[in-house]
């Protein structure tokens, strides 16, 4: 995928999780997930566990973090990623926008305000790495390049929840199916439906 050149003022974008669209980031507290009877602090630790599938010890040390920068620190360190799935760079996109549904699901009223509140501009995450975000440009600050795959997700899932606006009793996100990834474990356990 190609690096995508965004201007500042034509998207909503986030960066910071003390900012007013800080809450797209997957770092933001406050928005709690369920799965199988497990409380995840939020959708970073859910997407940071599921690297982990044969490995509960490391699955313990992301999920008991405090808050998503940490278990991200924890599961991005060098001595783990030995145990990472070697399938993860084909199936993370997948993970995330499972992460991502579920955090709807479970934050339905907050997290669907916000989505909203970008109305129908592209969503950008300013990052540091031009992956799942993009980065200012070197000679432009209001121009962010990147393959932004974080904020397309956020893009897709804002953009399917508007197209149900007027049909909320179809589209309250009762059920959300794991996501179509093999062995995807949680503490031993499949990554049940929620």
């Amino acid at each position: 995928m190609q690096n995508t050149i965004w201007s500042r003022r034509d998207c909503s974008v986030f960066f910071r999780v003390s900012e007013p669209l800080g809450g797209l980031s997957n770092m933001a507290g406050g928005f709690p997930i369920w799965v199988n009877a497990r409380h995840y602090r939020s959708s970073e630790h859910l997407y940071q566990c599921c690297k982990y599938p044969d490995n509960k010890t490391i699955q313990e040390e992301v999920f008991g973090q405090s808050s998503g920068i940490y278990a991200a620190r924890v599961a991005r360190s060098a001595e783990r990623q030995e145990y990472v799935r070697p399938d993860w760079p084909e199936v993370h996109v997948e993970v995330m926008r499972w992460c991502l549904r579920m955090k709807l699901k479970w934050n339905y009223e907050s997290f669907s305000q916000l989505l909203l509140s970008t109305i129908d501009m592209p969503i950008v995450e300013q990052a540091h790495k031009p992956y799942w975000g993009a980065v200012p440009a070197k000679d432009n600050p209001d121009v962010l390049v990147g393959q932004n795959i974080l904020g397309n997700l956020l893009t897709e899932l804002r953009d399917e929840l508007i197209s149900k606006i007027d049909r909320p009793e179809e589209y309250t996100l009762r059920t959300v199916m794991p996501p179509d990834v093999p062995d995807l474990l949680l503490f031993g356990l499949p990554a049940g439906r929620a």
